[in-house]
């Protein structure tokens, strides 16, 4: 094998655990959530400026107790209505403030595992720790996972980003296409997975970079999340309706390894039971550790050469 993706491995091993009646009634397509992922990153950015109108109001303050002082016995009325003008001045003051920088959309420390956080480990295998927690409003669990991988990030990353060879090497994948490469560099892919016993499953994602990567040294992060520029329901196909994660690879041992990050959030939809896809789910991961392991090892990945990330 050559290449891999892991949400479609976790899924195809889902349905492949699941009991054998479950094909009859999984078979009508799904409608396709609305993604959360996509619309929730840049939720600290619009919270940010909020900031900047305490700074503005100090000098109004200031100029409202100095304006009544000169006749505050003589002209009673006029005193009272002396702050109205410092306080209609001040309401564009917030406007003009400039905002405050905006959050940045990413940190490694946004993936510290905390149990105060609400994650629990769940699998210590093949040199992997698997973590889940509770996501609201689902019965499916988040999950994360880290490990080592003995090679690069650049070529950790060279075996995610080989979309095009998925259809060849991966398990259960019948069709895999790369719809498009966006103007701010992600890109749009197409699956479709045909696993034993229960019907097959399509889905389409979006793929974004958001590595920052200068010398050999920061993160490599790829992030991906339900995409509605694929094609439509297709006869015959469960539409995956949660489909969101990421991987993020950081240098290890001088930059001769990888430690990666592994998030997921999936639901591959039908009648499956919450049972079936939490287990599936978090015992499957540390094979999809082992297999990128050994890809990573393929002289077309392990070139010297580290290949930048794309361009936002």
């Amino acid at each position: 094998m050559t290449s891999f993706f892991p949400a479609a491995c976790l899924i195809g091993a889902a349905l492949l655990n699941a009991p054998a009646s479950a094909s009859a009634q999984d078979a009508a397509p799904q409608p396709t959530a609305t993604p959360a992922t996509e619309s929730t990153a840049p939720a600290t950015q619009v919270a940010s400026p909020a900031p900047a109108a305490p700074a503005a109001k100090a000098p109004v303050q200031t100029a409202v107790a100095s304006s009544p002082a000169p006749a505050p016995s003589a002209q009673p009325d006029t005193a009272q209505s002396a702050p109205a003008k410092p306080a209609a001045a001040s309401a564009p003051a917030p406007q003009s403030a400039s905002p405050a920088p905006k959050a940045p959309a990413f940190k490694l420390d946004d993936l510290a595992i905390r149990a105060e956080d609400g994650w629990e480990e769940k699998a210590n295998t093949k040199g992997v720790l698997v973590y889940a927690r509770d996501r609201e409003g689902s019965n499916i669990k988040a999950l994360r996972a880290v490990g080592t991988i003995d090679a690069p990030p650049h070529a950790v990353m060279r075996v995610l980003a080989d979309y095009e060879r998925y259809s060849e090497t991966m398990p259960y994948t019948e069709k895999s296409e790369v719809i498009s490469r966006e103007s701010d560099g992600s890109v749009i892919f197409y699956t479709v997975i045909n696993p034993p016993i229960v019907s097959r499953r399509d889905y389409t994602l979006r793929i974004v970079d958001e590595s920052d990567w200068r010398g050999g040294r920061g993160y490599l992060r790829s992030r991906w999340s339900l995409s509605d520029k694929g094609p439509g329901p297709q006869e015959g196909c469960v539409r995956v309706p949660v489909n969101d994660g990421s991987w993020t690879l950081t240098p290890r041992h001088g930059g001769t390894k990888t430690y990666a990050i592994y998030d997921l959030f999936t639901d591959p939809g039908g009648s499956l039971t919450t049972f079936i896809i939490n287990k599936a789910n978090r015992s499957t991961i540390p094979d999809l550790f082992e297999v990128l392991r050994e890809q990573s090892k393929e002289p077309r990945y392990r070139d010297p050469q580290p290949a930048e990330p794309a361009k936002k």
